[in-house]
């Protein structure tokens, strides 16, 4: 799946460890949310140190827009903002 995350310039995530001490916008049933602790074990990321914010899916994109998360798990294919 062509899946990524996204962050800002200012608080940018450049590789996987830079998930920690960030907000991630998560949702129930998304393939990211499903795929996160597996992710973070596989390159030693500590998911206690992501601050994992569940809200609706159809949020996610606004919260984000808006810095009400710092990093958002997109479909690189359709979903950027």
């Amino acid at each position: 799946a062509p899946m990524g995350v996204i962050s800002f310039p200012d608080n940018p995530v450049t590789k996987p460890a830079d998930l920690e001490g960030k907000r991630i916008g998560i949702s129930v049933g998304e393939t990211f949310t499903d795929m996160l602790k597996p992710f973070a074990e596989i390159n030693g990321i500590d998911i206690g140190k992501i601050t994992q914010i569940q809200m609706d899916n159809s949020a996610r994109t606004t919260q984000f827009l808006n810095h009400g998360v710092d990093v958002m798990s997109v479909y690189l294919s359709n979903e950027l903002p």
